[in-house]
């Protein structure tokens, strides 16, 4: 009989493998106090709580449609017993642009795509967790939020719109048969085809791009949408430097339609991620974002600067006695050296 104590540390990936053969993995870094016990007869219990810091999860439909999730920081795993029933608490968000002109039709308009957040929450049991979608967008005032949330307001169209935005990257809009074919107005659901068309052509690039270089992965991806007439071409790169320390995420992409050509419009967002001390505690952060369409931006750009520390801790005391101690060894270890010095 083996009994494990782990403390784990975000040095160690954690996998939860669903399905390997159509590479349904959950992938997550993070910390946790775990007890594993296994014996000879079959025995196999785990008790504790895992906490996750990042991660992410790779939706796929038929090979042809790939969505990555990223793992919001803060979702949890806790076991008490048989390891496939564990109670989890995570939120997956996958991040998009579209515009909102199919959803709102107002004098404004929207012409321009904002950042979208498809999100899912797991709660319950591992094997079989409760899943509840929703929609939110990060970069708009509130007042549009509010419309958005009106024209949403039932599950059945959350659920329409939420699988639009992932096999589309935009919204679907309450079509009239019979108002389409009076007008000659393109369906939105002839998109779908086009949609996957492009979609294909992007992952095989993307696969192209990712045997260049294995320590740079770069993606493309190739957006059409007839129904808006406009295309969007997007080349993301994302590379780890200087013994994994440096984390670089950029991406640039340029919208072809007619009022983009016209205004040379070029859409370009960088991320940077310097970890100054080797475990992470201390790390400085910068970025590059492009503002969307919203009417209080007068700049197309913004930029921002941060440094980030993170210490964790049970009690005050307990991290006034960490700090304590760590003084006193570096106190310790001058007087050491400068004796070593004098003799």
């Amino acid at each position: 009989q083996l009994n494990f104590d782990l403390e784990v540390t975000p040095d160690a990936e954690v996998q939860l493998i669903f399905d390997p053969t159509v590479g349904d993995i959950l992938k997550g870094k993070g910390s946790g106090d775990l007890k594993l016990q296994i014996n000879t007869l079959g025995k196999f219990n785990m008790y504790g709580n895992y906490t996750v810091e990042e991660g992410e999860y790779l939706f796929t439909l038929l090979n042809v449609i790939n969505r990555k999730f990223l793992i919001e920081y803060g979702g949890t795993i806790s076991w008490n017993g048989d390891p496939l029933d564990a109670e989890i608490n995570l939120k997956a968000i996958y991040r998009t642009k579209a515009s909102l002109n199919n959803l709102l039709i107002t004098t404004e308009g929207y012409t321009n795509k904002t950042t979208v957040d498809c999100q899912i929450l797991m709660t319950g049991r591992l094997m079989n967790p409760n899943i509840q979608y929703d929609i939110y967008l990060p970069h708009v005032e509130e007042a549009t939020r509010e419309l958005v949330k009106n024209k949403i307001s039932n599950s059945e169209q959350l659920n329409k719109q939420f699988s639009s935005l992932l096999v589309l990257n935009s919204f679907m809009p309450e079509f009239d048969p019979t108002a389409a074919s009076t007008s000659g107005t393109l369906s939105p659901y002839g998109n779908v085809a086009n949609a996957n068309a492009s979609e294909f052509l992007s992952n095989q690039l993307s696969h192209l791009l990712s045997q260049i270089s294995g320590d740079v992965d770069l993606a493309f991806n190739y957006r059409s949408d007839r129904t808006m007439e406009s295309d969007e071409i997007e080349l993301a790169m994302s590379t780890q430097l200087l013994n994994d320390r440096l984390t670089i995420y950029g991406n640039l992409g340029v919208p072809t339609n007619a009022a983009a050509q016209a205004s040379n419009s070029i859409v370009g967002d960088v991320d940077v991620d310097y970890k100054i001390t080797k475990n992470g505690k201390l790390r400085v952060k910068a970025f590059n974002r492009s503002n969307e369409e919203q009417f209080n931006y007068v700049a197309p750009y913004t930029q921002g600067f941060g440094l980030v520390y993170k210490e964790e801790f049970n009690t005050f005391s307990e991290l006034w006695q960490r700090y304590w101690d760590a003084i006193v060894r570096d106190v310790d270890r001058k007087r050491r050296k400068g004796e070593v010095i004098n003799n």
